[in-house]
């Protein structure tokens, strides 16, 4: 078996093949009303990442015929679509939304999975109100009060901003191939 640790410019491309996927996706998303979005999605993307896999590893793995290259990026297959899978549960695109909503929205905003609230149609927070009930003052904080960032869904940040769910598919597909390539990168060469 050869040894992963020893193929440094092999993890070097897969890097880059990775970074270059997340990149894709994000324009996919961006583009997605006017495209067969799901068929490029999980039909063509996979494909493509395979045979990009392919030549990435047989260019950089030394001693590698067309056979072997083919075998390695096998696992880059399963990789994909169970990032695809983990990209599709709402719950796993939540903190990759709450980090990167804030550079789209202009504040910091807090991202839940659904909500019964009102969702402001301007993006400019309720702030801290002070109203009088029953004779006494009381503080009555709102969504996006002065202590609190303002809370979205995470179905309308990313109806708004589609940009943030080709993010999170993005960054799971990134991880997905990686590991299917170095995987597949530390099968022996016969």
């Amino acid at each position: 078996m050869s040894n992963p640790d020893s193929t440094g410019a092999n993890i070097g491309g897969i890097i880059t093949l990775a970074g270059l996927v997340g990149i894709l996706v994000i324009l996919l998303f961006t583009y997605q009303d006017i495209i067969p979005f799901y068929f490029l999605l999980y039909g063509v993307l996979p494909i493509l990442i395979y045979v990009l896999m392919c030549v990435v590893l047989y260019i950089s793995k030394p001693n590698t015929d067309v056979k072997n290259a083919l075998l390695s990026a096998v696992p880059t297959i399963g990789t994909t679509y169970l990032a695809l899978f983990i990209s599709y549960i709402s719950y796993f695109r939540i903190p990759i939304a709450s980090v990167f909503a804030p550079l789209f929205l202009g504040s910091a905003a807090d991202i839940i999975p659904q909500s019964t609230m009102y969702v402001p149609q301007s993006l400019v927070p309720l702030q801290t109100t002070y109203i009088r009930q029953g004779g006494a003052r009381k503080w009555r904080k709102q969504a996006g009060g002065a202590c609190c960032s303002p809370t979205y869904s995470l179905e309308w940040v990313e109806q708004q901003i589609p940009e943030i769910e080709g993010i999170s598919y993005g960054f799971y597909l990134f991880f997905g191939i990686c590991f299917g390539g170095i995987f597949g990168s530390s099968m022996p060469s016969v």
